[in-house]
């Protein structure tokens, strides 16, 4: 199983200063690595105190009555849920992971200050079922006015390549948006993708991953 609460930030453009002041991020070599490659994994980021609510948080959400509503099934499995939607309206744990002090250090750490939160979802990934997340960048799916946008991927429980974690490819944030358009329409996934460069995230619950909008 895998399970990651997912939320994306942007920067309103007012101030580019790249500050961590008093954030776990403080090494300016992870910054540099996150500029370089498009993503930057911290490890630890919360307790398992946080992430044990955050999980309870997922049962009372799928134990309500309008559960259907809120959540995305898998295709070829009715019973297993694949997405919860905008969690942070739904459960007041998943604003404060989203608010958490600490998360928005970093996220100003690697955009700049005056930042505003975008959205959230949960994905999940039962065990032995799960259809496939094609290769995307996030960017293609909002549009926004400039690229300090990034997401930040707070793993709930353990992800390694055996239960099918994350990949990506190491700086191709640099080469800009890509279509991901298939004979003229939009598919959202690319086409002509070099997998030899891909590398894996293996995270433990508490990490967290922080993504470029174009990685």
């Amino acid at each position: 199983k895998r399970i990651y609460l997912q939320s994306a930030w942007f920067n309103e453009g007012l101030n580019k200063q790249l500050l961590a002041r008093g954030s776990r991020m403080t090494d300016a070599a992870d910054i540099k690595f996150y500029h370089d490659n498009g993503y930057v994994l911290v490890k630890k980021l919360f307790g398992q105190d946080k992430i044990t609510k955050g999980l309870i948080a997922i049962d009372e959400i799928l134990l309500r009555n309008d559960a259907d509503k809120n959540s995305e099934k898998e295709p070829k499995d009715s019973t297993v849920v694949r997405r919860i939607w905008s969690p942070t309206q739904k459960h007041e744990t998943f604003v404060e992971l989203a608010e958490d002090k600490q998360l928005l250090d970093v996220v100003q750490s690697l955009i700049g200050e005056n930042i505003l939160f975008h959205y959230s979802k949960l994905n999940m990934k039962g065990p032995r079922v799960g259809s496939i997340v094609e290769w995307h960048q996030d960017f293609s799916y909002y549009p926004h006015t400039n690229t300090d946008l990034l997401t930040a991927l707070i793993f709930l429980d353990d992800a390694n390549k055996e239960n099918g974690c994350l990949r990506v490819i190491p700086g191709s944030h640099r080469k800009g948006l890509l279509s991901h358009d298939i004979d003229g329409f939009f598919r959202g996934k690319l086409s002509d993708i070099d997998e030899d460069d891909a590398v894996y995230i293996e995270a433990e619950a508490g990490d967290v991953l922080f993504l470029h909008c174009l990685c």
